[in-house]
């Protein structure tokens, strides 16, 4: 299945066919070892070499080669301020670079986890020097990319200093083909095969404890929380994407949506985005009449609400989906969001007020505010220093 994959990404999609190529499989892993040879013998000569991963395309040299991280920071244009990465073929080869005498049982199950794959670890360094993968605060990132060519590759060369091959500023690439000249005109060798095309790797601080986000990626917020069992902290950089969903999206999720506002501190609300959906909601229908009156009591102005249905985009772009009901979890969890989903209050359903009068209302909204208040007390403690 692996040689399948890696004939289309090497030679691409309309050579392939779907098939193995008319060289034939022999030729082609003779292809493949040939590419892994040259872009070997380069980096031990000191070079520069473009590659693909499990993400985006990388570039990079020998992780102790300093002059070939320079010449990658001028290529791209890219700030000092930012590290390069580690690539590593093994867990083993940790021991070289981070201090941590013992990686303690949440590391451990990160990695053992989510290794080989699209996640960053950042770690406290054990070497000392100018090299630009060492951050001024001691510490180096991390990653055992999840690409057969290029954990042969390191076999040949050991860890190598990296990161995305486009100029900074610019969107990240995925084929070979669009390297931008000027970094194509200068490096040393290029390996001529497309990236699987994933998003740039999820980066995590494990220096020190809490964990924090320092960026998101492929691998979730709650992918990782759902794995360690504790709660990890985010970056002021990054965004918290929270959706609600209810049946109709005319009653409880706008509800919870217009409380979070009101009471979501000032200082969070660039970072904080809130949506809400129904599970089985009737498009443009508007907020119903006493769920509109009921936040005007407490400030909150949802005149212009319209109800949308739940899709999938909206389930990728949220990090944490709270529900009112039980089923409503059921539903979610069949299409695989699963692990993102929290009951709005662990300790009771939200029952649906529709049709009510607009005392029910009023109950379903005092539910509501306890749960998310405790809900923006753990994003502010996320968020803390």
């Amino acid at each position: 299945a692996h040689v399948a994959q890696s004939v289309e990404h090497f030679l691409g999609k309309e050579e392939v066919g779907g098939s193995i190529p008319p060289v034939g499989l022999n030729k082609f892993m003779e292809i493949i070892k040939e590419e892994i040879d040259k872009a070997s013998e380069v980096i031990k000569k000191g070079g520069i070499i473009v590659f693909p991963t499990d993400t985006v395309m990388g570039i990079g040299t020998y992780f102790l080669n300093l002059e070939g991280q320079k010449k990658i920071y001028t290529l791209k244009k890219r700030e000092k301020k930012k590290p390069l990465v580690i690539f590593i073929k093994d867990k083993e080869e940790l021991k070289k670079i981070i201090l941590h005498k013992k990686l303690g049982i949440l590391r451990e199950k990160i990695i053992l986890n989510f290794w080989p794959g699209p996640l960053t670890c950042i770690f406290k360094s054990k070497l000392k020097g100018n090299f630009l993968w060492i951050s001024k605060e001691g510490k180096v990132g991390v990653r055992i990319p999840n690409h057969n060519l290029i954990i042969n590759l390191l076999e040949k060369t050991g860890p190598l200093a990296t990161t995305s091959a486009n100029l900074s500023g610019s969107p990240s690439i995925i084929s070979y083909k669009e390297l931008p000249l000027s970094i194509k005109r200068e490096i040393d060798y290029l390996i001529p095969e497309n990236s699987l095309g994933l998003l740039p790797s999820t980066v995590i601080d494990l220096s020190e404890y809490p964990f924090k986000l320092l960026r998101k990626g492929p691998i979730g917020i709650a992918d990782i929380e759902d794995l360690i069992l504790r709660k990890i902290k985010i970056d002021k950089s990054l965004s918290l994407n929270i959706l609600f969903v209810c049946s109709g999206n005319t009653c409880r999720s706008p509800m919870a949506m217009g409380i979070m506002r009101k009471y979501l501190p000032y200082y969070l609300r660039r970072n904080i985005k809130i949506k809400s959906r129904g599970i089985n909601a009737i498009p443009l229908e508007p907020i119903s009449k006493n769920a509109k009156k009921v936040l005007k009591e407490i400030g909150v102005d949802l005149s212009f609400h319209k109800a949308k249905n739940l899709d999938k985009d909206t389930l990728e772009w949220a990090d944490f989906i709270y529900v009112m009901e039980r089923r409503q979890f059921a539903e979610i969890s069949k299409m695989r969001f699963g692990n993102k989903v929290r009951l709005l209050s662990p300790n009771f359903e939200i029952p649906d007020p529709y049709g009510k009068d607009l005392s029910y209302y009023r109950k379903i909204l005092k539910l509501m505010k306890k749960p998310i208040k405790k809900l923006i007390k753990d994003i502010e403690w996320r968020y803390e220093v």
